[in-house]
């Protein structure tokens, strides 16, 4: 247990606190009622939104998959 231990825990350390921003954004996604707190331009947040606006199975999705790898498989190639 030299000195870089001791330096990679200090290193680390920052890493594992909340900053006050983020402690206060937490805050306020909680009074919210949702618990979640959502970033603009974030693609995973906007998939749980989605999913939370839209429970259930989505169907009109798979149909979309679906049809997108038959016209795949029978394209002519190239």
């Amino acid at each position: 247990m030299g000195r870089g231990d001791s330096a990679a825990a200090a290193a680390a350390a920052p890493l594992l606190e909340k900053t006050s921003a983020a402690a206060e954004a937490e805050a306020e996604a909680s009074e919210a009622g949702g618990g979640y707190y959502y970033v603009d331009g974030c693609p995973g947040c906007a998939v749980d939104r989605h999913k939370a606006a839209n429970p259930g199975i989505p169907y009109a999705n798979f149909l979309y998959v679906w049809i997108v790898t038959l016209c795949t498989a029978l394209a002519d190639p190239i």
